[in-house]
């Protein structure tokens, strides 16, 4: 009797389903990647012409949540960094005022008004048109579902006259981030923006 030959085993069939199932897990985490890439918070900010032409700050800026999932604790701030009027009179680094939605909440595509006029608070030794600003909206909030994160985003905006007009340039904020934190750090009543 002559002795049996065992049958290789079949490498081809097992390499397949490997390769299957590696394919399957890239395109698996791929999936995953761009949803949470998609589910991010995105907080941004607009703004529009001023009321009184004479003073810039009476323009409206608003904050909106432009992601898919809510933000909690939200509060948001109007950085002045630098004004000048006409007279000559310069402010430097001044916080307008804070403000929060109803419950700290803002929903997917809700909007806050965050105000930067000087008639909510009136400046001191402001007086006349403004030849130049520069500020910033920052906005502070934890995202859900990740609440024990606290993330905070500056929009940079720089006025500019335009036929009649004032023109709110978005710039990148980080010229000015180094002074907003200055003033953060030597505030205690603007921890939430740290």
């Amino acid at each position: 009797m002559l002795p049996q030959q065992s049958q290789p085993n079949n490498p081809s069939g097992s390499s397949k389903h490997t390769l299957i199932l590696t394919i399957l897990g890239l395109v698996l985490t791929a999936i995953g990647l761009a949803s949470l890439i998609e589910l991010r918070p995105r907080p941004s900010v607009s703004s529009s012409s001023p009321v009184d032409s004479s003073n810039w700050l009476t323009s409206r800026f608003t904050a909106t949540n432009d992601g898919y999932l809510q933000l909690n604790d939200v509060h948001a701030i109007c950085f002045l960094w630098k004004a000048q009027t006409n007279d000559g009179t310069t402010l430097y680094s001044n916080v307008i005022r804070t403000v929060a939605p109803e419950n700290a909440i803002l929903q997917p595509n809700q909007g806050l008004t965050v105000p930067c006029s000087n008639r909510y608070i009136p400046l001191q030794g402001i007086n006349g048109p403004y030849k130049s600003a520069d500020l910033a909206i920052v906005v502070s909030y934890r995202p859900w579902p990740f609440t024990f994160i606290r993330q905070r985003k500056l929009f940079r905006f720089v006025a500019r006259p335009d036929d009649g007009n004032i023109v709110w340039d978005k710039q990148p904020p980080t010229v000015l981030e180094h002074d907003f934190n200055t003033l953060v750090n030597q505030n205690p009543n603007l921890s939430v923006f740290k």
